[in-house]
C-alpha cells in the first residue's frame, strides 16, 4: 500500500471504498475490461478532486461508465478514454450541486425542529410547507430522499438498497428537488 493509498484509507468520508464493481459489458468486452482497468482509479481521483469525498467519486465514475456503455458505439475507440474524463467530471460537478442542495435541505428540515422557528413565523411556515411536499411526494422519491438526508446514504448505496440504477437515484432525486422547489416558489409568489 503506498502512502497516498494509507492516506486516503484514514478518515470517514474520505475513506476509499473497497469494493469494485463490475459494469455491464458493451461492443467488445475486453475492450470495456482493459478501459476500466486502466483509468479507474485516475476516475476517482479525478472525481474525488470535485467531490472530496471517495464514495461520491465513486458514484462519479460509476455514472461516467454507465453513460459511456450506453453511447459506446457512438464514442471513436481512441476518445474513449479523454470521454471518460469529461464525463467523469461532469457527473462529479452535478453530483457535488446536488449535494450542496441536499444539504441546505437537510439542514433546514431537520436540524432545526419547527419549535425552535416559532420566532419566525414566515420560516416555520415554510418549514411546515415542505414537510406537507416531502410526505405529498410520489413514493419512490420520496424513499430516496429520506435515504439521502435522515439516513445519509450515498446514491449508490441507494440504489443498491432499492435494486435500482445509480442514475435512477440520482434522477428520482432530482426529481424531488425540482418539485419541492418550485412548489415552495408558488407559494412564495401567491404570498408576496
Amino acid at each position: 500500500m503506498t502512502s497516498s493509498e494509507g492516506a486516503r484509507d484514514s478518515g470517514s468520508n474520505d475513506a476509499k471504498p473497497r469494493s469494485e464493481e463490475k459494469l455491464p459489458q458493451s461492443g467488445n468486452s475486453s475492450d470495456f475490461e482493459t478501459l476500466d482497468r486502466d483509468l479507474r482509479t485516475k476516475l476517482e481521483r479525478v472525481a474525488w478532486v470535485i467531490v472530496r469525498d471517495w464514495s461520491l467519486a465513486a458514484d462519479a465514475v460509476q455514472a461516467a461508465y454507465l453513460s459511456l456503455h450506453q453511447k459506446w458505439d457512438e464514442v471513436l475507440p481512441e476518445s474513449r478514454p479523454g470521454w471518460l474524463v469529461r464525463a467523469t467530471q461532469y457527473s462529479a460537478h452535478n453530483i457535488r450541486r446536488s449535494q450542496s442542495t441536499q444539504d441546505r435541505l437537510a439542514e433546514l428540515l431537520f436540524n432545526q425542529p419547527l419549535q425552535q422557528c416559532s420566532k419566525d413565523e414566515k420560516k416555520s411556515e415554510t418549514l411546515e410547507q415542505l414537510q406537507e411536499e416531502i410526505v405529498a411526494l410520489p413514493a419512490e422519491q420520496r424513499q430516496v430522499v429520506h435515504l439521502k438526508l435522515v439516513e445519509e446514504l450515498t446514491f449508490q448505496q441507494i440504489a443498491d438498497r432499492l435494486g435500482i440504477p445509480l442514475g435512477t437515484a440520482l434522477s428520482r432525486m432530482r426529481l424531488a428537488v425540482e418539485r419541492l422547489r418550485t412548489v415552495l416558489r408558488e407559494k412564495v409568489d401567491r404570498a408576496e
